[in-house]
């Protein structure tokens, strides 16, 4: 009995480990940044603001105001991914959009007793809207080559 509850603790513990280690290997992956930042222009999204934002130091109700706004963009950003793709979500896409959501929570449960952690939840949570921008961005790019 003992063995197998320290062996599904393992199964856990490795499938967290390998879905937060392909997260930040997808957000690794270079981006075009220009194309984010027009994307983000164009549909008058706030997370580059925020990223710069977060790279200082900010107060907890700034911060609260930045996790708002980048819900708003991952909205907006999610509907253009599936208005522009002839599929659904990659998988990769699906694992962001579950280490967004992961994020949010880890914000939520950080955010009164350490600002850092909060903060970083929030910078990760911008890059991968800046992941997102960029694949509409591409996207958006190959649909008027056509």
């Amino acid at each position: 009995m003992l063995s197998e509850f320290l062996i599904a603790v393992l199964v856990v513990l490795l499938g967290g480990y390998w879905f937060r280690y392909n997260c930040l290997s997808i957000l690794r992956t270079r981006t075009s940044h220009a194309r984010a930042q027009q994307v983000a222009e164009a549909n008058q999204l706030s997370f580059p603001g925020a990223a710069r934002r977060l790279a200082s130091e900010v107060s907890a109700a700034e911060l609260d105001g930045l996790k708002e706004a980048l819900l708003r963009d991952y909205t907006v950003l999610t509907c253009l991914l599936r208005y522009t793709a002839a599929t659904a979500f990659t998988l990769e896409q699906r694992m962001l959009v579950l280490d967004f959501h992961c994020m949010q929570l880890r914000y939520s449960f950080t955010h009164r007793y350490s600002a850092g952690q909060a903060r970083r939840s929030l910078m990760e949570a911008t890059r991968i809207l800046n992941h997102f921008a960029s694949t509409v961005g591409e996207r958006s790019a190959t649909m008027m080559r056509v």
